[in-house]
């Protein structure tokens, strides 16, 4: 057995975002059961209040409960999860490859959370989830503090997966409030696990290639706020505004699919190893949607599986 993996609560995600939404819909975003499922988890339940809980799931064995400590309608929201691998707030690392259309109301789950896999030894304290939320006529400032990890280098990598994923979730919840608010999801969810000796940033150059994302057009040099345009190998054009750029992480909108939101990402964290393609869709139809996750499973096994 490995060292203990201790906690502490000086190492922290913090973020924080500004959404174009009142606070009363920003707060329901983050505590009602349906509107959760559409820019988070595939499924939720909430048990409101001090002493409730909110169930999150993407799926078995990638789901879990976290009681609720603080319930400020508006204002302030503390969840804790005492349990370190089976029940994660922020979803689930996946470790099995596949793909398969997800429900609607589904999204990707926050990479570097253990849920599923069984803890080395019990954490001394409590993974802690807070938001906070400042309401300024109809826009909303949203703060997130996420503590629980801990201070040693075996660490690192679980730390900033978080750190990662919560960056795109965040603007996930943004872009579904001030663009679909009230509106059913579908998610595109294809991936497969990184063949042995290919490290993350070979995946990503194989990822980013003729054979895949890139048939056409480029993403080099493009930041947060500018114009992209590419052609997949599999035969889809996407073109959109960029959210984010730092490989091996891409997120942009992709307005020629009803203002989607499209996720590139590459996880390597705690023996999880995975390439995966997400893309939440609001009013696009069903067949359309398994239509380009077909496409887009079969390029990833073409880059990929073929390697194992």
């Amino acid at each position: 057995m490995g060292p203990r993996r201790t906690r502490s609560t000086r190492r922290r995600v913090e973020a924080a975002i500004d959404i174009d939404a009142p606070v009363e819909a920003v707060w329901k975003a983050l505590t009602d059961a349906e509107e959760l499922s559409r820019w988070f988890p595939i499924r939720a339940r909430v048990a409101p209040g001090v002493g409730g809980s909110i169930w999150i799931s993407w799926g078995p064995p990638y789901e879990g409960t976290s009681s609720i400590e603080i319930w400020e309608p508006g204002r302030r929201l503390r969840l804790i999860d005492q349990g370190f691998g089976n029940s994660d707030v922020v979803g689930a690392a996946r470790e099995a490859g596949g793909a398969g259309t997800a429900a609607a109301g589904s999204a990707a789950p926050i990479p570097g959370s253990s849920a599923g896999r069984e803890p080395a030894a019990p954490p001394p304290s409590p993974v802690a989830l807070d938001y906070l939320l400042e309401g300024r006529g109809n826009k909303t400032t949203l703060r997130l503090v996420h503590a629980g990890f801990g201070d040693g280098n075996e660490w690192d990598e679980e730390f900033d997966s978080v750190r990662r994923g919560w960056r795109f979730e965040l603007r996930g919840l943004r872009h579904y409030l001030e663009r679909h608010r009230g509106t059913p999801r579908l998610a595109i969810w294809p991936r497969l696990p990184l063949p042995a000796g290919c490290s993350v940033m070979q995946a990503w150059e194989r990822l980013v290639s003729r054979d895949g994302l890139l048939r056409e057009g480029a993403l080099a040099g493009v930041r947060e706020g500018n114009r992209y345009e590419v052609r997949t190998a599999a035969g889809d054009s996407l073109r959109g505004t960029v959210s984010i750029n730092e490989p091996p992480d891409f997120a942009g909108t992709v307005e020629n699919l009803n203002d989607a939101f499209f996720r590139v990402h590459i996880e390597s964290n705690r023996g999880v190893r995975e390439v995966g393609l997400w893309m939440s869709t609001y009013g696009v139809p069903p067949e359309q949607v398994q239509a380009i996750e077909a496409g887009w499973a079969e390029m990833l096994r073409g880059l990929f599986a073929r390697t194992r």
